[in-house]
C-alpha cells in the first residue's frame, strides 16, 4: 500500500464496525437512535426507511421460520431414505450371511419404518411447500432490503419535499408486496448500475452517506460473503471424497470376485460393501444438492472480491476526495457523480448476486 492510500485510511471514520470471525449476522435495515444522530446530515432521510424496516422484519422472519423446516425436511428425507436403502441392501444378503443380521424380522420392521419415514416427510414436503413459501419470503425480505440503499443512493427522491419519498416508499413496498415467486425468478437481473448526469451535493451530506453505506452496508455484507464461503467447509470436504465411495465400491466387486476363487469368506461382507457405499455417497449428494453449497460457495466469492474491489475504490478514491479541501464548509455542494456511481454499483451486484441465488434455489430440487 503506498503512503498515499495510507493517509487515505487513516482519514476514514473511527466507527466502523469491527467485524467478529465467523459471525454472519448484522443488522444493515434497522437503524439506532444513535445510529440517526451520529449521521445527522442524513438522519432525516434514515427515519424515512424506518417505514421499509417496519415491512422488512415480519418478511425475515417468516423467511427464517420456513427455511429450518425445509432443512430439517431434507435432513430427514436424506437420513431416513439412506438408511432404508441401506438396511434393504443388508436384507437381501440374508441367505448367504446370517451371522450379519441376527433378527430377521427386526429387521423388516425397521426397515419398513425407515422407508415409511422417508416417505412421509417427502410427502410432508411436497404438501406444506415449506421450500417455495421460504423462498417467496426470503426474496422479499431481500428486496425491502434493497429499496432502503436504492432510496439511500438515489439523492434525488429524499432531496425534495418529505410526502413525495414517503409516497415512493410505500409504493415500491406495495409493489413488493404482490411480488409473485414464479414472476421474480423469471426477472432478468438488473440492468445498468447508475443511470444520470453529474448530481451536486453538499460535502457534509455526501460524507455522511458515504459513511453510513461503508459502515452499515457494505462492510457487513462483504464479511458476510467472505464468512459463508467458510461455512461449509466440512460438506465440501466430504463432497471431495464423494468420488472414493464408487472407485471403493467397484475395489469391493473386485476383491469378491477373487476371494470367491481362494475360498476366502468375506465373500458376503465385500458384496455389503459394494451395494451400501454408492447409497451413502447418494445419500449425502441428496443432502447437499438440496442446498446447492459448492455452487453458492463459488458465487459467494465472486460477489466478495468484485465488492472489496469497489471498497478499496470507495475508501482511497471517494471517500478521499470529499475529504480533500478540510477548509470547505459541509455545506458546500461538491461532486457526488464518482461516489453515486460506486455506490449503485455495490448495490448492482448485491442485487444480481441474490437474483443468482433465487434462480439456482428454485430450480434445485430438494429431494429425489
Amino acid at each position: 500500500m503506498t503512503q498515499d492510500s495510507q493517509l487515505r485510511k487513516s482519514e476514514m471514520p473511527a466507527n466502523l464496525p469491527v467485524t467478529v470471525p465467523g459471525a454472519e449476522t448484522f443488522d444493515d435495515i434497522h437503524d439506532t437512535a444513535q445510529e440517526i444522530a451520529r449521521y445527522a446530515a442524513i438522519s432525516k432521510t434514515l427515519q424515512l426507511c424506518g417505514r421499509i424496516a417496519q415491512e422488512f422484519g415480519p418478511a425475515d422472519d417468516q423467511a427464517v421460520e420456513y427455511q429450518g423446516r425445509h432443512r430439517w425436511l431434507t435432513r430427514g428425507a436424506a437420513a431416513f431414505g439412506t438408511l432404508a436403502v441401506a438396511f434393504a441392501i443388508f436384507g437381501l444378503s440374508r441367505g448367504q450371511q446370517e451371522v450379519w443380521l441376527p433378527n430377521k424380522e427386526k429387521l423388516d420392521w425397521i426397515e419398513l419404518f425407515l422407508a415409511g419415514a422417508a416417505v412421509a416427510i417427502v410427502l410432508v414436503g411436497r404438501i406444506t411447500h415449506y421450500k417455495e413459501r421460504w423462498l417467496r419470503w426470503r426474496h422479499r425480505a431481500e428486496s425491502y432490503r434493497l429499496l432502503k440503499y436504492s432510496f439511500l443512493i438515489r439523492p434525488s427522491l429524499w432531496q425534495g419535499r418529505e410526502e413525495d419519498a414517503r409516497l415512493w416508499i410505500e409504493s415500491r413496498l406495495n409493489e413488493i408486496s404482490h411480488t409473485d415467486l414464479d414472476k421474480a425468478v423469471r426477472e432478468p437481473s438488473p440492468h445498468g448500475p447508475f443511470e444520470g448526469t453529474d448530481s451536486k451535493l453538499p460535502r457534509g451530506v455526501l460524507r455522511s452517506l458515504m459513511e453510513y453505506y461503508l459502515s452499515k452496508r457494505l462492510n457487513p455484507q462483504k464479511e458476510y460473503l467472505a464468512n459463508r464461503t467458510q461455512r461449509n467447509e466440512l460438506s465440501d470436504w466430504i463432497r471431495a471424497y464423494l468420488p472414493w465411495f464408487f472407485f471403493l465400491s467397484i475395489v469391493a466387486v473386485f476383491s469378491k470376485f477373487f476371494l470367491a476363487r481362494i475360498s476366502v469368506p468375506w465373500e458376503g461382507f465385500l458384496a455389503l460393501v459394494a451395494a451400501l457405499l454408492p447409497a451413502v455417497a447418494a445419500g449425502i449428494r441428496t443432502w447437499r444438492s438440496a442446498f446447492e453449497f459448492s455452487r453458492n460457495k463459488g458465487r459467494f466469492e465472486a460477489a466478495h472480491h468484485a465488492l472489496r474491489e469497489l471498497e478499496e475504490r470507495l475508501v482511497n478514491e471517494g471517500f478521499a476526495a470529499v475529504v480533500a479541501h478540510p477548509s470547505a464548509r459541509d455545506d458546500e455542494p461538491t461532486d457526488a457523480y464518482p461516489i453515486l456511481r460506486d455506490l449503485s454499483w455495490c448495490e448492482h451486484i448485491l442485487e444480481s448476486e441474490h437474483r443468482e441465488w433465487l434462480r439456482l434455489m428454485y430450480e434445485t430440487e430438494w429431494f429425489g
